[in-house]
């Protein structure tokens, strides 16, 4: 039998109600926008690419704006990291994260730096769920994102707002908490809002596992927030 690549959680998606899982790839990631963090994705019972294409994606992306269904252009290559993962979940590569082999893996992984959402959104489970995996998962270090924030404040310390314009960004600030704003191409950055250091408009100058700057809003914590210029594969298609 093949070395397991992760765990994951059966939960129950607060978007649709639907069955959906949370995966955890526990190996070594090439990702070279983040570096080598641990990869949590959001998974529906549809296979991903199809999800796309029938809205079924709506159970771990919500409203999102950026969904190719409603005309949006989100930035994940869902046949690529998402499509792999939801693969090997089905042919059994991932394990349940209460099975003693996925209490290992976790042991093992205790504390290692985190991506919480490489694709899907952090809101797409309860409160509850999430305070069991995090609690699972015990990272000192990590990222996250959501465009659920109207609707999760106990997501608000560990995950950024994703905002899209201006006045959400200030609906955002005014409610606590910090943004992460994708702007278009030479539009301005606001006022306590600094460029993502692993942007191509940066220079790519750092990974995210060298920066976490996404990391949320811990202990009341009112630091920059973070823009990008709108990028990935659908951008100017």
């Amino acid at each position: 039998m093949k070395k397991p690549l992760g765990v994951y959680w059966t939960c129950v998606s607060r978007f649709d109600a639907t069955t959906i899982y949370v995966v955890v790839r526990a190996a070594k990631s090439r990702n070279t926008k983040t570096g080598d963090m641990r990869q949590v994705y959001y998974l529906p019972a549809a296979p991903p690419v199809a999800s796309t294409k029938n809205g079924s994606d709506k159970a771990v992306c919500g409203d999102c704006k950026h969904r190719p269904i409603v005309g949006g252009k989100c930035y994940v290559a869902v046949a690529r990291g998402p499509l792999v993962t939801y693969r090997a979940l089905y042919r059994g590569r991932y394990v349940p994260a209460h099975s003693p082999a996925g209490i290992a893996i976790l042991e093992s992984h205790r504390g290692t730096p985190v991506r919480l959402c490489a694709w899907g959104d952090p809101g797409a489970i309860c409160q509850s769920d999430h305070a069991m995996i995090w609690a699972a998962l015990s990272p000192r270090r990590w990222t996250g994102y959501t465009h659920a924030w109207r609707t999760t404040p106990w997501l608000r310390d560990v995950c950024m707002a994703s905002v899209d314009t201006v006045a959400e960004a200030a609906e955002a600030r005014a409610n606590g908490w910090r943004f992460f704003r994708v702007r278009g191409h030479g539009d301005p950055l606001l006022t306590n809002e600094f460029a993502c250091p692993a942007a191509a408009e940066s220079g790519k100058r750092l990974q995210c596992v060298d920066c976490f700057a996404c990391n949320g809003a811990p202990n009341g914590k009112s630091g920059g927030s973070v823009a990008i210029v709108a990028h990935g594969f659908r951008v100017g298609k």
